[in-house]
């Protein structure tokens, strides 16, 4: 992925793990937040060398680890489940407003 702006959510990279697809990409945006070690590899933003040396190391990691991440971490499920708690909390006064 080589992202020109700050992307605010990386679906593309969620999309790409959820299949077993290792990310390679600009460590722009949310996506040192979408990208854990061993899911693929980042490098510095328009850094096109490092880019290339990203894409090889992603090769190498394990397409099922890369898949049971998106599930555990990128999952719409999960992000249902974390706003359901939220919701909840402020029903219950336990957030400030």
């Amino acid at each position: 992925m080589t992202p020109a702006w700050e992307e605010p959510y990386g679906l593309v990279a969620a999309e790409a793990m959820s299949s077993g697809t290792p990310v390679a990409a600009f460590a722009r945006g949310a996506l040192p937040e979408i990208v854990a070690e061993g899911t693929g590899v980042l490098c510095a933003p328009d850094d096109v060398t490092g880019l290339a040396a990203a894409i090889e190391e992603a090769a190498g990691c394990d397409r099922r680890a890369v898949r049971r991440h998106a599930v555990r971490r990128l999952s719409a499920e999960r992000m249902v489940a974390e706003y359901e708690q939220v919701y909840a909390s402020l029903a219950h006064g336990e957030v400030a407003a």
